[in-house]
């Protein structure tokens, strides 16, 4: 559905309108994940979704181990310190 929609900010705010009218989403973990500014907004509207809508949530895991995600180690971890080292003054958003 990517290729319908148009550039930058206007593509942010068509991919979490679509996430809303989901039933299911799937969220597929890789390396790097947490490095994509874009990823992690789609993610936040995916749990708010998951709580609000009762969306069904599955989560999949691409050459990264289910333990570094839940604990915040290894790049993961790593990743996530280096957010809240750049929202440091707002860390509710990370």
């Amino acid at each position: 559905m990517d290729d319908q929609l148009g550039r930058g900010e206007e593509l942010l705010t068509a991919l979490l309108q679509a996430i809303e009218r989901l039933r299911i989403s799937i969220i597929i973990f890789s390396e790097n994940y947490e490095s994509s500014k874009w990823c992690l907004d789609e993610l936040v509207k995916i749990l708010d979704c998951k709580k609000s809508n009762q969306q069904m949530v599955q989560l999949a895991f691409y050459k990264v181990d289910p333990l570094d995600i839940r604990n915040h180690r290894g790049s993961f971890g790593e990743g996530l310190a280096n957010l809240e080292r750049k929202f440091k003054d707002n860390l509710e958003k990370v």
